[in-house]
């Protein structure tokens, strides 16, 4: 049976971590209102703080939850970079969404306060997580 030398299995493992990291960069977030729900699509549209449209696909294992302002600033620093961590963990499981929290796309409402951790592939936004904020 041949055997592959370190150096390839090195190489392979480098190549696994680099490309996981690169695939978890790739989520962001933006803040704004939810202006339409088309729930038989999985999408939403929102507009951001400076007026800009966003359509969103919702995605597969997306979480959608009501969000109070500690839980959506625990994923940002002071100068509202992601923390990547914190995302990751979200993300992968790590933090469970309770039941009083746990909302479906049909319960977003036109004006609802929204932060969105989305990724884009294949020039589509795809939404990871929605927190909703109601007054």
């Amino acid at each position: 049976m041949a055997r592959l030398p370190k150096s390839v299995a090195i190489v392979v493992a480098l190549s696994l971590f680099a490309f996981w990291t690169t695939q978890a960069r790739a989520a962001d977030v933006v803040r704004g209102h939810i202006t339409s729900v088309a729930t038989e699509e999985y999408e939403f549209t929102m507009t951001d703080l400076t007026g800009k449209e966003w359509r969103f696909q919702l995605g597969e294992n997306a979480i959608i939850q009501a969000c109070d302002r500690a839980m959506v600033e625990e994923l940002l620093t002071p100068d509202g970079q992601v923390k990547w961590g914190e995302l990751l963990q979200t993300l992968l499981g790590g933090k469970r969404v309770s039941r009083k929290h746990a909302m479906e796309l049909g319960d977003l409402r036109m004006g609802d306060a929204v932060t969105a951790t989305y990724m884009t592939l294949d020039k589509q936004l795809i939404a990871l997580e929605v927190c909703v904020k109601r007054d």
